[in-house]
């Protein structure tokens, strides 16, 4: 799969969990919530929800480009003993 496809195909598996996820919650938590608290319980679901699964969309996002390009380990330059000329053999 191309790149962006993939991270489109995420993305949109992140933004239907976190729906279906608040919806969810709301059924199934909501009997065992005083009516007095109902409304706070509503808008708590409502920000709290999205916005732990957008934090773990962007951890999955960073991480997917992350591999996009590895990094495997640091190319040091060493330099010779004269001053100004690169050379790629190690110093001894």
């Amino acid at each position: 799969m191309i790149h962006s496809k993939v991270i489109l195909v995420g993305s949109s598996i992140y933004f239907l969990l976190g729906a279906l996820l608040c919806v969810v919650l709301l059924v199934t938590l909501m009997p065992k919530v005083n009516p007095n608290e109902r409304k706070d319980f509503v808008s708590y679901v409502l920000l709290l929800v999205p916005l732990g699964v957008f934090f773990l969309w962007l951890l999955w996002f960073c991480m997917y480009l992350a591999q996009m390009n590895p990094m495997i380990h640091p190319i040091r330059e060493f330099h010779a003993k004269v001053k100004g000329v690169p050379s790629k053999e190690p110093a001894l």
